[in-house]
C-alpha cells in the first residue's frame, strides 16, 4: 500500500476524525507480538488526545478482540 492511498473500512467514517492512527497487526506476527506494550503506549497516548485509532487484524473478530501481544 502507497502513502497516501485511501482505505475502506466498513462503519468507519473517515470524515468524523480530524485525527486517527491505524495499526496493521497479526496475531501470529512476532514484530506485533513484540510491540504490543509499546502499541499499548501509544493508543493511551492517543486516548488522551482524543485521536481516534483503529487495529485491522487478518484474524476472526474474536481472535482479534483477544489479541493482547502477549504469548
Amino acid at each position: 500500500m502507497l502513502v497516501g492511498t485511501q482505505i475502506s473500512v466498513p462503519n468507519v467514517d473517515w470524515q468524523q476524525n480530524q485525527k486517527g492512527l491505524i495499526f496493521f497487526l497479526k496475531k501470529d506476527c512476532a514484530f506485533c507480538t513484540t510491540s504490543a506494550l509499546f502499541y499499548r503506549q501509544v493508543i493511551e497516548e492517543a486516548q488522551q488526545r482524543n485521536v481516534k485509532w483503529l487495529a485491522i487484524l487478518p484474524d476472526p473478530l474474536d481472535v482479534g478482540r483477544e489479541f493482547d501481544g502477549k504469548r
